[in-house]
């Protein structure tokens, strides 16, 4: 498949196919391993890299071949969290005041995966220090702030082109609920669609997801454990013809979850998350004049 590539460099990547096209977006926020010069942290590589949800940028990658964009950011999502609050900010993470309200959510104060995290893997704390204003401000306005706006960017192209943008924002979750969670030590479903109870996305929309991986032999729960956060939140209004699905999958259905390594049916699920694009865009080819 041809396509065209953009990129800002420590921020983001942009794949666009050139044939076949949809109105369809795959954006995956939470996958980037590159790791910024002054990120300073106390904890071990192995505490600060546990949160990242790896390749899952790899495993949505014949995206374009469907005729999707493909998305993605570069930099950890320890470093700054492109799916939760601009205000979700502890300020106990703080070294001074910070100069506008701050909304701390759960994900910061009992989780500590707010905007910028403060605990990596087993609530190991990620610094022996305060974090300076201008620090997180940089994280906030060099990184953050880019990327949600060239999210917005690029749904908006859609919806000029084509009258209507469909966008999917893509996790992993663990495979097994964590003891902080509300289904701790239960196995979950293979993929949980997420779209804040029925408020980003046209309910045939989600049919149309949840279908197409049923289709791939895929276990789907909608909506549970997780309900979504900021990147559907943000970027949808289905009252004007944009969807958004938050999709989670486990993480045990192509990589081991202790050591990060890839399984030896890592292309297979890759080839069968090709085919559930695949008739997600079919589907949104349909849904345009």
């Amino acid at each position: 498949m041809e396509y065209t590539l953009e990129q800002l460099t420590g921020v983001y990547t942009v794949k666009t196919p050139t044939r076949n096209v949809a109105p369809l977006l795959v954006e995956v926020p939470r996958s980037g391993r590159e790791y910024p010069c002054d990120f300073r942290v106390a904890a071990s590589f192995e505490v600060l890299h546990a949160y990242v949800s790896m390749y899952v940028e790899e495993i949505y990658s014949l995206a374009p071949d469907a005729g999707a964009r493909l998305f993605w950011a570069h930099f950890p999502n320890s470093f700054v969290d492109a799916n939760r609050p601009i205000d979700d900010i502890d300020p106990d993470l703080l070294e001074g005041e910070w100069p506008t309200p701050l909304n701390p959510t759960d994900k910061s104060i009992r989780l500590g995966t707010g905007l910028i995290h403060k605990w990596g893997r087993a609530d190991t704390p990620l610094y022996d220090r305060k974090l300076g204003i201008a620090e997180v401000s940089r994280r906030i306005e060099n990184y953050y702030v880019p990327y949600h706006r060239k999210l917005a960017d690029l749904i908006k192209e859609n919806v000029d082109k084509h009258g209507a943008s469909w966008h999917l924002s893509c996790h992993c979750m663990a495979t097994v609920g964590p003891h902080y969670s509300h289904d701790k030590g239960q196995q979950r479903r293979d993929i949980c669609l997420s779209d804040l109870n029925g408020e980003t996305s046209s309910p045939e929309f989600m049919h149309i997801s949840k279908e197409a991986f049923e289709a791939e032999g895929f276990s789907v729960s909608i909506n549970d454990p997780f309900v979504g956060n900021v990147c559907i939140a943000r970027h949808s209004d289905v009252e004007h013809n944009r969807n958004s699905i938050q999709i989670e999958m486990t993480k045990g259905l192509y990589m081991d979850e202790v050591n990060f390594e890839k399984l030896e049916c890592f292309d297979e699920i890759q080839a069968r998350f090709g085919a559930v694009l695949a008739r997600i865009s079919d589907y949104c080819r349909e849904q345009t004049p």
